[in-house]
C-alpha cells in the first residue's frame, strides 16, 4: 500500500523564522517608536484645531519653536564647551 508521504511531512513540517539580529531589531522597534511619536503629534494638532481653532494651534507652534531655539542655544553651547575642553587637553 502506497502513501502519500508529501502530505503528512507538509502537515507535520515546522516553519522556523530566523530571527532578527539584536541590533536589527532595535532599530526597527526605534523606527516604529518615532512613528507612533509622529502620530500622536499630529493627532494632538487636529484635536488642537478642532476643539479651539487656529489661533492656538498657531501660539503652541510658536511654543515650540522657542523651546526648540532654546535646546539648539544650549546644545551648541555644550558642543563649544566639550571643543574648547579638548583644545586645552591638547
Amino acid at each position: 500500500m502506497r502513501t502519500n508521504t508529501t502530505a503528512t511531512q507538509r502537515r507535520t513540517r515546522k516553519v522556523v523564522t530566523p530571527k532578527p539580529e539584536k541590533l536589527g531589531w532595535e532599530q526597527y522597534l526605534q523606527k516604529n517608536h518615532r512613528s507612533l511619536q509622529q502620530k500622536m503629534i499630529e493627532l494632538e494638532n487636529l484635536e488642537m484645531m478642532s476643539k479651539h481653532g487656529p489661533e492656538l494651534w498657531r501660539q503652541n507652534n510658536h511654543r515650540l519653536e522657542v523651546f526648540l531655539s532654546r535646546m539648539q542655544r544650549l546644545a551648541q553651547e555644550q558642543n563649544t564647551g566639550l571643543s574648547t575642553g579638548i583644545v586645552e587637553l591638547s
